[in-house]
């Protein structure tokens, strides 16, 4: 599962899984910098990662991905509501016993 927005100049991307053992494929393979070539990100954009692990899910945090703010890029998705699907679409190697 997935959700998205803007914080300033930021983005928050939510992930999270219904089990521990995703959890620990998630906090593992997706670390910020892979998150970072698979979304495609601008060079400038900083990923950081801070694991939620009461909720098996991670927050990354997308530092510069708007400029100044949400609503003063011409981004696309401005406020950062699809980076969710986005990821969501990206190919990624998961093990079939987590599927």
């Amino acid at each position: 599962h997935a959700s998205s927005g803007d914080k300033g100049g930021y983005a928050s991307l939510g992930v999270w899984c219904k089990s521990p053992d995703a959890y620990d494929w998630l906090t593992a393979c997706l670390t910020g910098e892979r998150i970072h070539a698979m979304m495609g990100l601008a060079a400038g954009v900083r990923v950081d990662a801070f694991p939620l692990p009461n909720v098996n899910g991670q927050l990354y945090v997308l530092r510069g991905q708007f400029g100044r703010s949400g609503t003063s890029n011409i981004a696309l998705d401005q406020i950062g509501k699809g980076l969710g699907e986005l990821l969501r679409a990206c190919v990624a190697d998961i093990p079939i016993s987590l599927l």
